[in-house]
């Protein structure tokens, strides 16, 4: 097979993998997405007491979250799709627990099971979409995913709704039983491994000591910021998951009209994400996690001043938009952070602190519904959102920077690596003598020089009519105008060489030819270094690493040149 075929065997065969992941989660997410609607009333029903009705999401979120702890070490060790099995077939027991017994312990110790399911399957499925998409696009991975996990979610509630209003409370949890065994099947039959995508593709290739990383991760005072404003952004979810249909409930709206608006809520958080996933990806990190979480605090307040479904169904919809600025967005913060050998770790991490808020939400929930009021509760779960959003302005740094001049200082450095690359025609056109072909490689390098003259004008405008503060912008100039330099530095030692009188020797050629070599390494170390600036902080500090060691390496090799030069000159072997 060709090279162009076994590139598009391999796309094809990532496309089919990632619809397979994307539409599993969604049947998940729908099995889940019953329990929005129902959950409380149901709970409620059985114990007969508010402040236990919330025990059930409690323990919901606090397996789900133990297991976004433990999900990603689990994902890293068996592979993403043993995690998925497991994860579906750990989900399917709790459902068959709810439905056998028609309890408050059975649903209490289903949910357990239905979180510590879930919570395997979304980790490990978020970091088998982010093998399959690459650290590039972090967000807008996420953004899908999650995206069809809540629109899942989305069509659960609303089928909920329906069964519910034409059956019993009971009943939806059949159609969650169905799409458990579909989600298994799934799984099973459809759904790749992708870990070994992270080995196959080259992407930011550096030895990595995971423990030293690891500790590198959890020392990043943002880092910490976003597992506290992901945790915080649950207790807004418990509220409409758990409080919010039982305050409507109370204020008038039939129970089909409760599914309606979690559906609404649910699908615009769904639909926002993958678009908004990839807008971080370009424009940054920090402005959208802020506002989203501003949106969200301002949504909670406003549904106590709703008197009509048209405008509730307006604010749940401006809640869904505000969740979706925020979901994809946090967990990308720890993909720029994290090393590939530990990511699916790093991100059940931050899926175990932010599902926790489930637990600690619906405690909390509940026992602010004893001594307090709805309405006073729902401010308070407000207050919480504003403080996630003070939060990322003030403590979480961008990860993702929005330079606007970023592209063309990757292509001013790609006509520099060009040059490098036709230095080799240069020298071995010396080595044979053939001066022509030397002096017509040389041409194509001042043409390089040329264009490259014209980017670094553009650049340059750019650099100094940029809102960037003055020390990054002084930073981008210095890179721009070294790089710049370099292919002066071949033109004037190409000159020479091509002056030089005598033959050069083969030990001498050998040097040069390796000194060649290790520019040509350098220089594509450094590229991907400049990329990894942008994309993953950790580990452009490691190959900022491995470029000063090819640095050192080259100095050596530069010495020898030098050293050897002398030695004929004075042996009057060669006259420069």
């Amino acid at each position: 097979m060709t090279p162009l075929g076994k590139m598009m065997k391999s796309s094809k065969t990532k496309i089919g993998t990632l619809i397979a992941i994307l539409f599993f989660e969604s049947i998940i997410g729908s099995a889940t997405g019953v329990q929005r609607t129902i959950l409380s009333s149901y709970s409620s029903s059985l114990v007969g007491y508010v402040g236990l009705a919330f025990l059930p999401l409690a323990s919901f979120g606090l397996f789900k979250g133990l297991m976004g702890f433990t999900g990603g070490f689990i994902s890293d060790r068996v592979g993403r799709r043993a995690a998925m099995a497991l994860g579906s077939s750990t989900y399917l027991a709790g459902v068959l627990i709810i439905l056998s017994l028609d309890r408050f312990e059975a649903l209490l110790i289903g949910n357990l099971l239905i979180g510590a399911g879930e919570g395997l399957v979304f980790t490990a499925a978020m970091a088998s979409i982010s093998d399959v998409l690459g650290a590039e696009e972090a967000a807008r991975s996420f953004g899908f995913m999650e995206g069809f996990a809540y629109g899942g979610y989305g069509i659960g509630a609303i089928i909920a709704g329906s069964l519910w209003a034409r059956d019993s409370e009971v009943s939806p949890f059949n159609y969650s039983l169905a799409a458990a065994i579909l989600s298994l099947a799934l799984v099973l039959i459809a759904i790749k491994e992708t870990r070994p995508l992270i080995k196959s593709e080259r992407r930011y290739e550096a030895e990595l000591n995971i423990q030293k990383n690891i500790r590198r991760i959890l020392s990043y005072t943002s880092l910490s910021a976003t597992y506290v404003a992901a945790h915080l952004s649950k207790f807004a979810d418990s509220l409409v998951w758990a409080l919010l249909p039982l305050y409507l409930a109370s204020v008038g709206y039939r129970i089909i009209d409760i599914g309606i608006i979690e559906g609404v809520f649910i699908f615009s958080w769904a639909f926002t994400m993958p678009l908004i996933g990839g807008i971080s990806d370009r424009i940054g990190r920090r402005p959208l996690i802020t506002l989203g979480l501003s949106l969200s605090g301002l949504s909670l307040v406003l549904f106590l001043y709703s008197k009509t479904l048209i405008l509730t169904l307006m604010i749940a919809t401006l809640a869904g938009i505000g969740y979706g600025m925020y979901y994809p967005v946090l967990p990308a913060i720890t993909a720029d952070l994290a090393p590939l050998d530990i990511k699916a770790t790093a991100l059940g991490l931050y899926r175990g602190f932010r599902d926790s808020g489930y637990f600690t939400g619906s405690i909390l929930l509940g026992v602010l519904i004893q001594i307090l009021d709805p309405v006073s509760t729902f401010y308070l779960i407000a207050a919480s959102m504003f403080m996630g959003s003070m939060m990322a302005i003030t403590v979480i740094r961008e990860t993702r920077p929005s330079w606007p001049f970023f592209e063309l200082v990757l292509k001013h450095i790609e006509k520099m690596m060009r040059c490098i690359e036709l230095q080799g025609n240069v020298l071995e056109a010396i080595f044979n003598g053939d001066v022509k072909r030397a002096e017509e490689a040389n041409l194509r390098i001042k043409e390089l020089e040329r264009e490259a003259d014209v980017i670094k004008r553009e650049v340059m405008g750019k650099i100094w009519s940029s809102a960037l503060p003055i020390s990054d912008r002084m930073d981008f100039e210095r890179l721009v105008e070294t790089i710049d330099r370099m292919a002066g530095a071949l033109l004037e030692s190409n000159e020479r060489l091509m002056r030089l009188k005598g033959k050069i020797g083969r030990e001498l050629r050998e040097e040069l030819r390796e000194m060649h070599r290790l520019l040509l390494e350098t220089a594509k170390v450094f590229m991907e270094n400049i990329k990894a600036v942008r994309t993953s902080p950790t580990y452009a500090l490691i190959l900022s690493d491995n470029v000063e060691r090819s640095e050192t390496m080259v100095d050596v090799v530069r010495r020898r040149i030098m050293d050897m030069i002398r030695t004929q000159i004075e042996k009057e072997e060669i006259d420069v």
